[in-house]
């Protein structure tokens, strides 16, 4: 694959910053290790102690640097042990080199300070920033209306649903379901005592009747509707 020339720069510049932040690591390493062997730490403990100092500044900066390019919350914790990681590495090497004065413990510490200054221009060239999606263009889908056809209603069908669940109801006999429907095809006035008469049942029952008479009427026989006085 051939590389752009954008590319080559970009690689070279990390090779070098990468040089830089290891010399200044190992300088910084061993102004640690001369530090915390003189206070007190010896042998194994006192070489692998200073790790613990620099390495979890640097990952605390990797995750800081992430978390701001992918457009996270702030990592709070990663901010604190950055920030204690500096105080014990730029104080350890300034204590190394305060001994020759304000100007070699700046000196001193100088190379902790290139370390995690490198390894931020680093993850900033490495690490992709976050970018804005490109905006979608929506198009509204053209509303079509269907037109449902309209569901044929069958009157003798409904009267005779209707009829025959009454008669469940209220337990009619079967003449006087039949007295039922002759009311249905009847003429004349159907007040309570021809109800009573044709289909054979009590007053409150009639008055029932009644009821569902005039709930059918406009399906059963609509050109009777408001004819009758």
């Amino acid at each position: 694959m051939k590389l752009t020339a954008a590319q080559i720069m970009k690689w070279v510049t990390v090779a070098a910053v990468l040089a830089i932040a290891a010399v200044g690591g190992y300088v910084s390493y061993g102004h640690d290790v001369s530090m915390v062997t003189r206070y007190g730490e010896v042998g194994i403990a006192g070489e692998l102690t200073p790790a613990t100092f620099e390495a979890p500044m640097l990952v605390a900066s990797m995750s800081i640097l992430a978390a701001a390019r992918s457009g996270a919350a702030r990592p709070t914790f990663a901010w604190c042990l950055f920030w204690a990681g500096i105080a014990a590495s730029f104080g350890l090497n300034w204590l190394y080199g305060s001994a020759h004065g304000p100007i070699g413990g700046a000196i001193a510490t100088w190379p902790a300070a290139t370390l995690v200054a490198s390894f931020h221009l680093m993850m900033h060239m490495i690490v992709p920033a976050k970018t804005e999606p490109e905006p979608v263009t929506v198009t509204e889908p053209e509303l079509v209306v269907v037109e449902e056809p309209a569901i044929a209603v069958d009157p003798v069908r409904v009267v005779h649903n209707a009829i025959v669940a009454f008669a469940e109801k209220f337990k009619l006999k079967p003449d006087q379901v039949d007295g039922l429907r002759t009311l249905m095809d009847h003429d004349g006035k159907r007040d309570i005592r021809t109800i009573i008469e044709k289909a054979k049942v009590g007053q409150p029952r009639a008055y029932l009747i009644q009821a569902l008479l005039a709930e059918l009427e406009p399906v059963h026989r609509p050109e009777l509707v408001g004819a009758r006085a």
